[in-house]
């Protein structure tokens, strides 16, 4: 796993401003996929990542905004 400094450093390097957030919605959608996330972008852009039991009784939701 990449350490969180260097992850959000590479993160905020990715040009992001308000509704130009594609190049940073794709680049987490394959971080997620490549830590065994199911992950997608949806109709409006978001980045969305899903793991674990989808019958699970409980949830945890993170949100966030991708612009810079």
């Amino acid at each position: 796993m990449m350490d969180p400094v260097a992850f959000l450093q590479e993160l905020v390097s990715i040009p992001s401003p308000s509704g130009q957030e594609d190049e940073v919605g794709e680049y987490l959608v394959e971080r997620m996929t490549g830590l065994g996330f199911q992950a997608h972008r949806d109709q409006t852009g978001n980045a969305v990542g899903m793991i674990g039991n989808p019958e699970a009784e409980r949830e945890i939701v993170l949100l966030g905004h991708m612009d810079t």
